[in-house]
């Protein structure tokens, strides 16, 4: 495998790991998202809850963002800071918690901004899984056809409190891969969320999608799988969720 000049490879954390949250103070100030404004949230030398990001050379993160406490529908604009704010929207939200994955650009600051384009406030939450860099020893992206690993409507829905390992598929043979899924809740009879995390470790308070009881949503994760080559999905519900897991392709 060859790094093209200019490109950026992906290197992922051991686990994901909660750098953001307004609610608590992590990270930024203990302050909602004001109504038509940005949180600036610097990534390189970002070592929050462990983090280690390095202090130059990133290109872009892995990021999921989850709005809490929205009193109104709107959207996040997520963008390098430095630059002028695009007219294009990261993730759409309600009234419900609402989640989403997204790989942001880091502007020449080290910095991400991320624009509340609602008419209320909101609180904010950001998992890192993993960063881009110019460095030529990180992962390399390699293509799959869409692949489904995991559909518990198939089997048994994942119970409260109840995890699932999820083994790589065959056609990934690179050992201890990042997989990039569309993970999908459904059909759960209460509110709640999910977590994705390497079979090999304890998670901590991340999460990868939030959901409403009788709501569908599904959200892209890249997920390392770490020393087994494996994920475990779990669900942090009062009540149990059917879960459905696709791949499309992986970092390695």
């Amino acid at each position: 495998n060859t790094v093209a000049t200019g490109a950026s490879t992906y290197t992922p954390l051991t686990a994901p790991i909660r750098i953001l949250d307004t609610r608590n103070g992590t990270g930024a100030a203990e302050a909602q998202v004001a109504s038509d404004a940005a949180l600036t949230l610097p990534i390189e030398g970002n070592t929050t809850n462990g983090a280690g990001i390095p202090s130059s050379g990133v290109t872009a993160v892995a990021l999921t963002l989850t709005v809490f406490a929205a009193s109104d529908s709107g959207w996040l604009v997520t963008y390098p800071d430095g630059v002028a704010r695009p007219g294009v929207s990261t993730l759409n939200f309600d009234d419900n918690d609402q989640a989403g994955t997204v790989i942001i650009p880091v502007g020449t600051d080290g910095k991400v901004d991320l624009y509340n384009d609602s008419s209320d406030p909101i609180d904010l939450t950001g998992d890192v899984s993993g960063y881009f860099t110019t460095s030529t020893t990180g992962e390399l992206y390699h293509p799959l056809d869409s692949t489904r690993i995991l559909d518990t409507r198939q089997m048994n829905a994942i119970g409260a409190g109840d995890a699932i390992t999820v083994n790589n598929p065959a056609s990934v043979t690179a050992d201890n891969p990042t997989l990039i899924l569309n993970i999908t809740a459904t059909d759960g009879t209460a509110s709640g969320y999910l977590k994705a995390y390497p079979s090999s470790v304890t998670p901590d308070g991340t999460e990868i999608l939030s959901y409403a009881a009788s709501q569908t949503v599904a959200n892209l994760a890249l997920v390392n799988t770490a020393t087994g080559n494996a994920l475990t999905v779990t669900n942090a519900a009062a009540e149990p969720v059917q879960v459905v897991v696709d791949t499309n392709g992986y970092f390695a």
